[in-house]
């Protein structure tokens, strides 16, 4: 996650190979899944929408570039399925 991070602010000295079509500018959100995870598009949205809640959103001190304050962090709860055998 944290060469993601510094991936997507511009930093070219990660690990991650090089692209072939530059990363989108103004990255707001970002959701990294494992490869078992199981979701659904209204899943994602409503934790989307919970991100863009005001009481949720950073604080960016542009003079330092940091995040100052109100960065949140989501992790849904998770259950086993019972309709797989899998």
């Amino acid at each position: 996650l944290h060469e993601l991070n510094l991936l997507l602010r511009g930093d070219s000295d990660t690990t991650f190979l090089p692209l072939d079509v530059p990363l989108p500018e103004n990255v707001i959100h970002v959701m990294t899944l494992d490869a078992d995870t199981r979701t659904t598009r209204d899943a994602v949205a409503s934790l989307v929408g919970k991100l863009c809640h005001p009481l949720n959103r950073p604080h960016y001190n542009a003079a330092k570039r940091v995040v100052s304050a109100g960065y949140t962090i989501l992790q849904p709860r998770i259950t086993a399925s019972l309709t797989s055998g899998d």
